[in-house]
C-alpha cells in the first residue's frame, strides 16, 4: 500500500496529523523507534507501521517528520535521501534555525517545506487549528505544504522565512513558557503554589494555561525555554515587569474576551 502521508515519529503531533489524513480517507503510515508505538499508532488510523525509516520513506507520497527539534533536521535528510523523486518532505518542529542547518544536505529531488503545527495532540477538530508553512531555504515545496495541509482540514499562515517564524514563535510560543515558568518561581519564592492563589476568573485561566505548560516534558520545555528567540523575549518580558515593580501604570490595550473566559471555565 502506498502511503498518502509517511509519519517518522508516532507522539502526539504524529497522531493529530495522522487523526486528520485518515479522516479524509488517506493512507498513512508510521516509523517509530520504538516499534510498538508505530504499531499502535498505525492500528489506531488503519495504516501501516514500518520497521525501518528507509522502508516508509520509499512508499510515501510525503513526508512529515515528527520528531523533537534537535533530531528533525537530520531525519529530514535520511528520509529524503531513501525518498522518490517529488516526494514532499516536511518537519513539524517549534524552532528552525537547527533544522535548517542541519538539512541542507536532502538531495534536489525532492520538494522540502518548513512546517509547525500550532496545536498539541488533544486536537481534534481540524477546522479550529493552524499549521504555519513557510519555505526550505532555496527549495520548492511550500505550495505542496500548504496544500497537504489544507486537505487535511488545517488552516494555514504562510511566512516568508524561518528567521520569521522562530522571532513569532519566540514572542509567542516561547514567551508563554517562559511566563509559566516565571509564575511557577514567584509563587513558589513567596511560598505559594499553582493552587494557592484567590481562584479569580483571569487566575483561574492563567492558571490552567501554567498548569498545561509545566506538565510538558522537561526535554520539550528546556527546548524551547533555551532557544535564543524565547531568550529575547523573555528578556523584554522581564523588562516590562521590572516597569511595573517600579510604579509604572497601564499602557496595553485589548478586547475583551471574559465571555469566552467564563465558557472555557464553566465548560471543564
Amino acid at each position: 500500500m502506498e502511503c498518502r502521508v509517511g509519519f517518522v515519529g508516532a507522539g502526539s503531533v504524529a497522531r493529530a496529523l495522522a487523526r486528520a489524513a485518515s479522516a479524509r480517507g488517506w493512507p498513512v503510515c508510521f516509523y517509530d523507534i520504538d516499534r510498538e508505538r508505530a504499531g499502535e499508532a498505525a492500528s489506531q488510523y488503519g495504516g501501516l507501521s514500518f520497521s525501518s525509516l528507509q522502508g516508509l520513506a520509499a512508499e510515501s507520497e510525503a513526508i512529515v517528520v515528527a520528531v523533537p527539534g534537535p533530531a528533525a533536521g537530520g531525519v529530514m535528510v535520511e528520509a529524503a535521501r531513501s525518498s522518490r523523486s517529488g516526494t514532499l518532505v516536511v518537519d513539524t518542529a517549534t524552532f528552525k534555525r537547527g533544522v535548517v542547518a542541519a538539512a541542507r544536505g536532502m538531495p534536489p529531488r525532492v520538494l522540502a517545506a518548513l512546517t509547525h503545527p500550532l496545536f498539541g495532540g488533544r486536537a481534534s477538530r481540524p477546522e479550529k487549528h493552524y499549521v504555519a508553512v513557510m519555505p526550505f531555504p532555496g527549495r520548492e515545496g511550500v505550495v505542496e505544504a500548504e496544500r497537504l495541509y489544507r486537505e487535511m482540514g488545517f488552516n494555514t499562515i504562510r511566512l516568508r522565512s524561518w528567521e520569521e517564524h522562530d522571532r513569532l514563535a519566540g514572542y509567542s510560543i516561547g514567551l508563554v513558557y517562559a511566563l509559566a515558568e516565571a509564575l511557577y518561581a514567584a509563587l513558589e519564592s513567596g511560598g505559594l503554589d499553582l493552587d494557592s492563589p484567590l481562584p479569580s476568573t483571569t487566575y483561574r485561566v492563567l492558571g490552567m494555561l501554567a498548569q498545561s505548560v509545566l506538565s510538558d516534558s522537561p526535554d520539550l520545555r528546556g527546548e524551547i525555554l533555551s532557544n535564543p528567540s524565547t531568550r529575547e523575549a523573555a528578556a523584554s518580558l522581564a523588562s516590562a515587569l521590572m516597569e511595573v515593580a517600579r510604579g509604572a501604570g497601564p499602557r496595553g490595550r485589548g478586547r475583551s474576551s471574559y465571555n469566552l473566559l467564563y465558557r472555557l471555565l464553566e465548560e471543564c
